[in-house]
């Protein structure tokens, strides 16, 4: 049974867009155990001592801030948890070391609200920086050099699994190719099928679709 781990670009308060559906979809199957899914940070830590009214004035801002502040992960069910990080220093965003300083403290608290949930953590690590795997306290880490080639290396990950979960762009056919390779390698397929993936890329289709099954 995999645990998932999803860092979001979206708000999870925000209009359910994909990577909520999947990881909300992830946490409901039988085969699956935890789910986290961490939203993008808060940095606006100064703004709201200072203008505590314009950040608090939204009712899904003041849930993001209170969940940020309590520096907990927040059960939404039995197998699936959503964690707010949050940024400490100002202009996080206008100066690099900063926001590496940021990052870095989020990481750790990230690390460890992941390893209380009982998550196995892998890190897939590029070469040039190997030095600073001694750091970093996981069960795995992979290093990935620059002349290695991606799909190999992807097609040795499928046949090493026995189940895989994609996420890739859709242009160019990048995502279906993909799921097609694990596919005809008959491993499980935990992210959506090549049919979901075709009737996607068009979004006449797609209302077309939901417009004929309206009750799922």
């Amino acid at each position: 049974m995999m645990d998932f781990v999803c860092f979001s670009q979206n708000y999870w308060e925000k209009r359910k867009a994909r990577k909520q559906q999947f990881m909300l979809h992830l946490s409901k199957r039988a085969d699956v155990g935890k789910v986290l899914y961490i939203e993008p940070p808060l940095f606006n830590i100064f703004r709201l001592l200072f203008f505590p009214v314009s950040q608090l004035k939204d009712p899904d801002h003041r849930k993001r801030w209170k969940r940020a502040l309590s520096f907990k992960i927040e059960p939404l069910s039995n197998d699936f948890f959503l964690f707010t990080p949050l940024y400490f220093f100002p202009f996080s965003f206008h100066f690099q070391f900063i926001y590496d300083i940021n990052l870095f403290i989020s990481f750790l608290i990230i690390k460890s609200k992941i390893k209380k949930l009982g998550f196995k953590i892998t890190i897939l690590l590029d070469e040039r920086i190997h030095y600073l795997s001694r750091f970093l306290k996981s069960d795995t880490v992979i290093f990935v050099k620059n002349k290695d080639d991606f799909l190999t290396r992807y097609i040795d990950c499928v046949k090493n699994s026995t189940h895989c979960f994609i996420i890739a762009p859709e242009f160019s056919k990048h995502l279906l190719n993909l799921t097609q390779i694990v596919k005809q390698h008959k491993k499980r397929l935990l992210s959506i099928g090549t049919e979901g993936i075709l009737l996607g890329t068009s979004k006449y289709e797609t209302y077309q679709f939901f417009k004929q099954n309206s009750e799922i």
